[in-house]
């Protein structure tokens, strides 16, 4: 199984000179210039994880508890850091891509094509709601013809009878229902529902979609849950290039219900993020790093209908707000 390790492309070269000397060789390395990042890919590194472990294995086991749970990347992570520090005097930025990126509430298929539905509840807006604003929606791409010209990015082939996610095209229609005037740009960054993205995927197609465009507002309906006090290194690229003065909005995520729910989402659980979660259900998400709950559940919207979606209303495209760090304050769910 390949394994892959994000590095700050700044740091690439003596990187690769220590994994040389670890006996360590990339099969491929993919860069990312916008983020200043790069992805080496590793075909097998089960004998690298048996010969380094002892040296590092009460570390990792404080951290992980079992050692079931040290991955070959959690190995070498550790073992990077340790050498930098060591004969360097400094550890570079790195980090693994071991953990998928998933749709949030969850992906929610049908075999054909979405259609408007005539009970959709109508829309409050203004006729001039949304006018002048850019709304990225990073999900699954959306639908040809699902929508008029005020809608891009990246789009599904159309539909050959197979079962094909149809989530960013929900997403992009609720948007359009609360926003007519809005422009929106979608971020394909979300496979169908039998292919894996990680964290490496999502800030790299959101780098290169928003490159010429850059919007006020990012829904984000997506989270990785790598069991780290910290977010993916190329989540937290991605989402500092955008900039000051751009809300993200993104999902709480739906695994409260688990037997050992994660502490964090990704990126919801940021500071700088504004963390969406449902009010309705025990799915959602209740961490103090929730900053706003609503009713989740049977949305309908222009292109498609879902029914019990699990996902709050996106946040409404009236402007952007600050992406400076601030002090959360829970949200509140119903007793």
């Amino acid at each position: 199984m390949a394994e892959h390790l994000v590095v700050d492309s700044r740091h690439l070269n003596p990187v690769v000179a220590e994994l040389g000397s670890m006996g360590l060789k990339a099969e491929s390395v993919e860069r990312v210039d916008r983020l200043d990042l790069a992805r080496l890919t590793f075909p097998d590194l089960r004998a690298y994880r048996a010969a380094a472990l002892p040296e590092h294995v009460n570390e990792l086991l404080a951290k992980r508890g079992t050692l079931k749970r040290i991955s070959a990347l959690d190995v070498l992570l550790m073992d990077l850091r340790t050498r930098f520090a060591r004969e360097h005097g400094h550890v570079p930025a790195l980090d693994d891509d071991a953990e998928a990126a998933v749709g949030l509430p969850q992906h929610k298929t049908i075999p054909v094509k979405p259609t408007p539905v005539a009970d959709a509840p109508p829309s409050t807006a203004k006729e001039g709601d949304g006018d002048g604003v850019v709304v990225a929606v990073v999900d699954t791409p959306v639908y040809p013809d699902a929508f008029d010209g005020t809608v891009t990015g990246n789009q599904h082939a159309e539909p050959t009878g197979t079962v094909m996610s149809v989530h960013g095209t929900f997403v992009s229609a609720l948007v359009k229902r609360f926003a007519p005037r809005a422009e929106i740009v979608v971020a394909g960054a979300l496979g169908d529902e039998d292919e894996t993205r990680t964290a490496w995927d999502v800030a790299a197609t959101m780098s290169e979609r928003f490159a010429d465009r850059r919007p006020a507002i990012v829904n984000m309906s997506l989270g990785v849950a790598n069991d780290e006090p910290e977010p993916p290194l190329a989540l937290r690229r991605v989402l500092d290039r955008l900039g000051d003065g751009v809300l993200v909005v993104a999902a709480a995520g739906n695994r409260q219900n688990l037997d050992d729910p994660p502490a964090e989402i990704w990126p919801a659980a940021m500071t700088s993020v504004c963390a969406v979660g449902s009010a309705t259900g025990d799915f959602s998400m209740r961490r103090p790093w929730v900053d706003l709950v609503a009713p989740g559940s049977t949305w309908s919207a222009r292109g498609c209908r879902r029914s019990s979606c699990g996902a709050a209303r996106p946040g409404s495209p009236r402007g952007a707000g600050p992406r400076s760090p601030r002090p959360r304050s829970p949200a509140r769910w119903p007793r």
